[in-house]
């Protein structure tokens, strides 16, 4: 049986990110945590890369289907 990983959110990852900068801040070998925070500045730029790319695409069929109704 196979099984979709969970859908993690931008609010999540960001969330996540305050709460660990926060325990890099306080914990006396916080440094020891930069490759997590780093993997969650990855999976946010990758997570809002595809909401722009998606709006960029929706805006452009929008816009194709304006052209092709104002020729009619």
């Amino acid at each position: 049986m196979s099984r979709r990983p969970p859908v993690v959110t931008e609010k999540q990852i960001r969330e996540g990110m305050a709460t660990l900068a926060r325990i890099m801040q306080e914990h006396p070998n916080g440094e020891k945590f930069w490759p997590l925070f780093e993997r969650l500045e990855r999976e946010l730029a990758l997570c809002q890369s595809k909401k722009s790319r998606l709006a960029a695409a929706l805006a452009f069929t929008q816009e194709s289907t304006d052209r092709s109704e104002a020729r009619f």
